[in-house]
């Protein structure tokens, strides 16, 4: 729905409420739609114009923000398992093998610590030092996150759906661990953090 008289960067009204425009690529979008170029500065310049427009029309993608906000999807070994007798290594073998399940995760960033660097492991940014790294799909991976320990279960989780907002919140409101639930992940090796 192209504004041929809207100026660069201006809002306009239309019958669908407040638009913004876009000069660079000559189409409007509802005002509460983050333009990437618009948040910044009031000025699109057609190179980053493809940019612009995949970010306001594509689905949001676990992946890409994962990459960009430079965070692995670790599955601990988790001490409490009551169905692995023997603990660890049996229950990381037993996940590598249950993709098609929904487990819970924790986000590492390269600033946090483990349970055996914190203060105390109560104030850890995950549940355990050795685990699983995984990669995940946009659509069917991450069922749901949470800025906390979501009280996941069989029955379900406290989390919430990804998106944006929710997965930002998720690593901005910690103050601890997280929790994501993930099934249909890829194993691709093993992480430990460091004893110091």
């Amino acid at each position: 729905m192209p504004i041929a008289s809207a100026s660069e960067g201006s809002s306009v009204s239309s019958k669908r409420g407040v638009q913004r425009y876009c000069p660079a690529l000559n189409v409007s979008f509802a005002a509460r739609t983050r333009c990437p170029q618009l948040a910044h500065s009031y000025r699109c310049d057609v190179g980053r114009a493809a940019a612009c427009f995949a970010m306001i029309t594509s689905p949001f993608s676990v992946r890409a923000f994962l990459r960009e906000r430079r965070v692995l999807l670790v599955h601990f070994n988790t001490p409490m398992s009551t169905n692995h007798p023997t603990g660890f290594p049996e229950d990381l073998r037993g996940a590598k093998s249950l993709v098609g399940v929904e487990l819970s995760f924790s986000t590492v960033q390269a600033t946090d610590l483990g349970p055996w660097q914190a203060a105390s492991p109560s104030d850890a940014n995950a549940v355990g030092c050795v685990g699983i790294v995984v990669d995940v799909e946009d659509v069917g991976s991450v069922c749901s996150v949470s800025p906390q320990d979501s009280g996941s279960s069989a029955l379900g989780s406290a989390g919430v759906p990804p998106d944006a907002d929710t997965c930002a919140e998720s690593l901005d409101l910690r103050t601890t661990n997280n929790e994501w639930r993930v099934q249909n992940y890829n194993p691709m090796g093993l992480f430990v953090f460091c004893l110091t």
